[in-house]
């Protein structure tokens, strides 16, 4: 199993899952189990301990490894014949929020969550609605109702409703400097929130964070817009001409 290693400077020479929280890597390791190894030099140059959640060889191996300083004093790392797949990153303790499987630059194949799911209604037309997994909750008549979305993916939606506010904005902008009527197409510039949107939906059902996916390869503007397509649930409106 690969994985990724963490590096963090200092004289701390043991881990509990309470310390991962602590510096901010519990996304990444999950416990209940941390491994750690202590040692003299790492990617700073400075002596501390390297840290991981899963079953990989702690050693620190410039030569063999590609590294990136997450914020002061802690790094990521992997090995770059051993690299990690969505397989390996699959979060330990919850399940993957449902979607479709984009493939990234890296080659290899991401579980996408879908945040909207589209349905017609007679009377209101095309009515979207969130699809990330909810919370139940007790309604004043005594029942179990879905409400909120649940924590895990509360960034995810909230970037996902910036991004669709930041689409509406860049249209609307358009039109008035073209003039163009409401049946008018216009050429508008994809905003730059659809990054941290398909960033947020990595990491709402994979081990990882900006830099580990950075450092993976994933992106590429194909990959994005494809991402988004699932987020998006477009292909019900796809379907949706087709009859």
């Amino acid at each position: 199993m690969a994985s990724f290693i963490y590096f963090v400077e200092g004289n701390q020479t043991k881990f509990t899952i309470e310390d991962i929280k602590a510096i901010g890597l519990a996304y990444a390791i999950e416990g209940p189990g941390v491994s750690y190894h202590a040692n003299p030099k790492g990617p700073s140059g400075k002596a501390g301990c390297l840290v991981s959640g899963d079953n990989v060889k702690l050693l620190y191996d410039p030569d063999n490894q590609t590294w990136r300083e997450l914020k002061p004093g802690v790094w990521v790392g992997l090995w770059n014949e051993g690299r990690p797949t969505p397989a390996d990153l699959k979060p330990q303790k919850a399940k993957q929020a449902p979607g479709e499987l984009v493939e990234g630059d890296d080659g290899n194949r991401w579980l996408v969550p879908r945040c909207l799911r589209k349905f017609e209604d007679i009377e209101l037309g095309l009515i979207p609605v969130c699809d990330l997994p909810k919370l139940r909750t007790l309604d004043g008549e005594g029942h179990w109702t879905k409400s909120t979305v649940r924590r895990r993916y509360e960034i995810l939606w909230e970037d996902f409703a910036t991004y669709l506010d930041d689409v509406n904005q860049a249209i609307e902008n358009a039109m008035v400097e073209a003039n163009a009527g409401p049946e008018d197409e216009v050429q508008y510039v994809l905003p730059d929130s659809r990054f941290k949107v398909v960033e947020s939906a990595l990491m709402a059902n994979y081990r990882v964070g900006p830099v580990e996916i950075d450092l993976l390869g994933i992106f590429t503007d194909d990959f994005v817009e494809e991402a988004l397509a699932v987020m998006r649930h477009d292909s019900f409106l796809e379907e949706l001409k087709k009859n």
